[in-house]
């Protein structure tokens, strides 16, 4: 008689796409940065137009030096990561409110996350493409709110209504790094969170 050994079936966990890991891991940072006193007023009914302008300037001096640090390295950035940088929008915005902004304060190196690496940089543009997709709400209300007319004043904001087509890209191409990159595009993009909650 013979006897058949059947090998040991291995557990075979599975495995969290990268778009999700993100999102859930970071659902309490990127609540922390909305409830930000200062980002939080752009959605309430009580918002004055120089809350908005100091919303903007601030936004500026962050997106600025990151924005110019990320296209220095946007060759380890997938192309659907690659949006054009938005600090240009928030001086049309300002300079519209007649803010000259060579004088506001930018954000020092020490300040913003580090982009020296592929998972750092990619970690950064998730977050950036992030705020881009829901800065659309935001335009909505502060068009209403400051009774202005699209896009005057609110083009870094309005600049948000891309296409939930172009999301799903974005998610595709995040699941499509390995898993041992995983941890460290999380780093990245937590840090990402923190530097803006801290210089906002």
């Amino acid at each position: 008689m013979t006897t058949y050994f059947m090998p040991a079936m291995e557990k075979i966990e599975d495995r969290i796409p990268l778009s999700l890991r993100i999102r859930q891991d970071l659902s309490a940072m990127h609540t922390m940065v909305e409830a930000h006193p200062r980002l939080a007023i752009l959605i309430s009914p009580n918002l004055m137009s120089a809350d908005y302008i100091g919303v903007l300037a601030r936004l500026y001096g962050f997106y600025l030096p990151l924005e110019e640090a990320l296209l220095a390295n946007q060759t380890w950035i997938p192309d659907v990561l690659r949006s054009a940088p938005r600090w240009p929008r928030l001086v049309a915005d300002l300079s519209w409110w007649g803010v000259n902004t060579s004088s506001l304060p930018v954000a020092p190196a020490a300040k913003l996350p580090s982009v020296h690496t592929a998972e750092a940089a990619v970690g950064v543009a998730y977050v950036l493409e992030g705020a881009a997709l829901g800065g659309r709400l935001i335009a909505q209300h502060v068009q209403k709110t400051l009774k202005l007319e699209l896009p005057r004043g609110i083009s870094f904001h309005a600049e948000g209504n891309k296409a939930a087509s172009h999301w799903n890209r974005v998610r595709e191409a995040l699941d499509d790094y390995p898993d041992h990159s995983h941890e460290a595009i999380i780093a990245s993009a937590a840090r990402t969170y923190q530097a803006l909650h801290d210089w906002v």
